[in-house]
């Protein structure tokens, strides 16, 4: 009800002219609530103001305990760390016993690709036979590495997605959620 009679106050003081056709109401605005919502979950961990602090935009008005947060930069930073390091001396042995599979599996084609080839000119096999034995070879040729390439002792220099780990993308890291 005081709410009512000072907003009819103020409208009152509104209608009393100046001579230039202005109008100005002097007084003061209380609001009960404010609505203010984090970016991030967490518990109230610090309040940084008091009721009746005059704030400005962008002004920190409470610190939350953000423990996800923290859990989710140290996982970040651990990935990167694991990232930096390169991969591990399995992980390489791994790619290696992978691509010798890969080079024995060609050899295989190769010679399966040869074998069709001459049972076909002996009318023993059918077209179909011949063109998949030959297809799968040339298949598995295209994986090798061109001529000249830098190689090691045997072929293949290089696996396929040479990196054994997925590639990630990583949160940014900020100092808002440094502790």
């Amino acid at each position: 009800m005081g709410g009512v009679i000072a907003l009819g106050l103020l409208a009152g003081g509104c209608y009393a002219h100046k001579p230039s056709g202005e109008h100005s109401v002097s007084g003061t605005i209380e609001t009960d609530e404010v609505r203010v919502a984090p970016r991030y979950g967490g518990r109230v961990e610090k309040i940084l103001v008091a009721e009746g602090d005059a704030l400005k935009g962008g002004q920190v008005i409470a610190e939350l305990d953000a423990a996800e947060l923290r859990a989710r930069r140290d996982q970040a930073a651990a990935q990167l760390a694991e990232l930096e390091a390169g991969p591990r001396k399995e992980e390489i042995e791994a790619a290696k016993h992978d691509w010798e599979a890969l080079a024995a599996e060609l050899d295989q084609a190769q010679a399966d690709a040869k074998r069709a080839e001459e049972l076909f000119s002996q009318k023993t096999i059918s077209q179909t036979e011949r063109e998949q034995a030959v297809t799968r070879s040339r298949a598995l040729q295209k994986m090798r590495p061109p001529p000249g390439a830098a190689t090691t002792s045997s072929w293949p220099a290089r696996a396929p997605n040479a990196s054994p780990r997925p590639a990630r993308s990583l949160p940014k890291l900020t100092p808002n959620c440094a502790r």
